[in-house]
């Protein structure tokens, strides 16, 4: 199998699958996820598939057979996806597991591909009588995996007695900038969105060279790691439109067009006149067989679906994947990026030449991705929409009367308000009525809550959660990024 081939399909994969859920999943607000991690899911399925089924998983990934796919992913995990943090490399973290029905034994050559090509860990649980003790133990898993940072991969009430496997994947990363930024250059400025308003968000910047360079309508920067003692050298690449509203024309270019990502890379540093990247953190789930089906891969979650090979039982004619569940996290400061992300599924009965200077000012909407650049592999592309730190919180503090919702007691600028209270979070259920926002302020607190777990009128399980993220959102010392993807495997369902 030739690597950099396989690489550059699964980029194009990539680039398509981001194209769908950055498009159509994330409603106006920033959205960070994974594609690495859905397709080495969908790897994995792929194993455990024959027929019609089999093929069109295939066709999705642009393989040539599920062998390939099993070998593509044990290099990835060999030469790609290795801890390089004791040589001063990032810090990498990737893991896949099986859970698995007592009633069923997983076939000895899924099991054998599940074990030496993707490193997982099979476990035999009881999903009949013990549905909600599974879901804890994978979201714990997915929680450790990923160093704390992505929590309930699997929402409550996605597994149930007609679960038959769980098939899940987690990674994480935490990488420091070759030049890190100057926090006490760190100043507020305006973040134009894209209903034309604007909030002021903390900008880095530096007087440093920058890899940078401009193309046809966009600007790309690309951010280099610290480099281990190894050979790979990972770097995030900010894709910046000209244009205010540009970020959907610039993710249909990159979607259309193969290779691209290749052919616009900032070849050499160059003085950056003006450099301004926002400060952010993000935490983004979904469940993604929506977008996977308006790709067209719809047969692994049919009634055809021929999933036979993962499960040495007569029963395996009858499953199907019911949900993919996937959730992210990312945070980009002065000192680095931290991020992760993990995935579920459930499977149940059914050179260039530069201009002298450049500007380089990511104030209205773009898009970013971590990527190996000895390889070509792709992690994380994420949309930012709008950027939410202390001092939007402020204007909201600022324009309310009523008691005070969100504080960050990380922040120094609030440290003076002596007399916020926290009544609100408190109590059993709150309501955005008490906060008595300005109407076109109300949509976006509503988001940020959803976001943080506060859902208007359940503050109970969110309680702690709410408290926690509020307390950090953007003023970690640290960056780093996870992911969790799980699909579950279920009995097929009439759909007559």
């Amino acid at each position: 199998m030739d690597l950099r081939e396989a690489i550059g399909n699964q980029t194009d994969v990539a680039l398509s699958l981001s194209k769908q859920i950055l498009l159509t999943e994330s409603n106006n607000s920033n959205l960070v996820f994974s594609p690495l991690s859905i397709e080495v899911l969908l790897s994995l399925i792929a194993s455990g598939s024959k027929g019609s089924t089999l093929e069109q998983l295939l066709s999705f990934l642009k393989s040539k057979s599920s062998d390939h796919l099993s070998s593509f992913s044990s290099q990835l995990l060999a030469v790609v996806l290795t801890d390089g943090s004791a040589s001063g490399g990032p810090r990498l973290k990737f893991a896949n597991g099986v859970w698995v029905d007592n009633s069923l034994s997983l076939k000895p050559s899924f099991k054998q591909v599940v074990g030496s090509n993707y490193k997982a860990a099979t476990n035999q649980v009881d999903f009949q009588t013990k549905a909600v003790e599974v879901t804890n133990e994978v979201n714990t898993w997915a929680e450790n995996e990923t160093n704390g940072l992505i929590k309930e991969v699997l929402p409550s009430g996605s597994v149930d007695r007609t679960t038959r496997l769980i098939l899940t994947n987690a990674l994480y990363f935490k990488g420091a900038w070759n030049e890190k930024f100057d926090a006490s250059t760190t100043k507020d400025d305006d973040f134009y969105l894209l209903n034309g308003g604007s909030v002021r968000v903390p900008f880095m910047t530096s007087k440093k060279k920058q890899f940078v360079c401009d193309f046809d309508g966009f600007k790309v920067l690309a951010l280099p790691y610290k480099q281990g003692e190894d050979k790979r050298k990972f770097s995030m690449y900010f894709y910046l439109p000209d244009a205010k509203d540009g970020l959907q024309a610039l993710v249909e270019k990159m979607a259309s067009e193969s290779g691209f990502l290749d052919r616009h890379l900032p070849p050499k540093p160059v003085k950056v006149d003006d450099l301004r990247i926002p400060r952010f953190k993000i935490s983004f789930g979904f469940e993604a067989s929506n977008a996977l089906k308006g790709l067209g891969l719809v047969s692994p979650f049919s009634n055809e679906a021929d999933l036979t090979e993962m499960v040495d039982s007569s029963a395996g004619q009858g499953l199907c994947v019911s949900s993919i569940f996937h959730k992210s996290f990312i945070e980009v400061n002065e000192e680095g990026t931290e991020a992760a992300a993990a995935s579920a599924g459930v499977i149940a009965l059914r050179g260039i030449d530069f201009p002298p200077k450049i500007d380089f000012v990511a104030d209205h909407p773009f898009l970013f991705l971590i990527r190996e650049d000895m390889t070509g592999v792709m992690a994380f592309p994420t949309k930012i929409d709008f950027v939410a730190d202390h001092s939007f919180l402020f204007t909201i503090i600022k324009n309310r009367a009523a008691t005070t919702l969100l504080i960050l007691p990380k922040c120094s600028s609030l440290r003076r308000l002596k007399y916020i209270k926290l009544d609100i979070l408190t109590k059993m259920r709150f309501s955005l009525l008490e906060m008595k926002p300005k109407p076109k302020t109300k949509h976006i607190i509503q988001e940020q809550l959803r976001r943080l777990g506060l859902i208007e009128g359940r503050c109970t399980a969110a309680r702690r959660r709410g408290l926690r993220s509020l307390g950090s959102f953007g003023f970690s010392s640290g960056v780093e990024w996870a992911i969790a993807t799980e699909t579950r495997i279920a009995p097929k369902h009439n759909t007559a």
